[in-house]
């Protein structure tokens, strides 16, 4: 049986789409959109917790997000993509994208309290 899920878009996902050209923003969109069907490419973190979790676009794009349940919410994108594996505790800047993603999980939260 395949996991149903539920995906938020929230508004800091909108608006880092809006960096993107078209065609890149759509094509970014619709790997998303297959989480519908196939929820496992929504890969957990390797060394972060608290539900984060990454959907590789390609080789260049990420999409950062994280899972509560049967719900993933979409917190935002990034090109070109951080390589973790280098970059976990030596890089500045991947410790602040986690910070953000820390104040971007209280979006998500609100998100789903509006829905219930």
């Amino acid at each position: 049986m395949v996991e149903k899920v539920e995906i938020y878009k929230t508004d800091t996902y909108k608006i880092s789409l809006n960096n993107f050209e078209k065609s890149v923003a759509e094509q970014i969109d619709k790997k998303v959109m297959s989480l519908l069907e196939n929820p496992s490419i929504a890969d957990d973190m390797k060394h972060q917790h608290g539900g984060y979790c990454e959907i590789r676009v390609g080789k260049k794009y990420r999409v950062y997000c994280i899972r509560k349940r049967n719900q993933i919410g979409l917190l935002f994108v990034i090109g070109p993509a951080v390589h973790h594996k280098e970059n976990f505790k030596k890089n500045k800047e991947y410790g602040k994208m986690f910070n953000i993603l820390e104040k971007l999980n209280e979006e998500f939260e609100k998100a789903i309290k509006r829905n219930q």
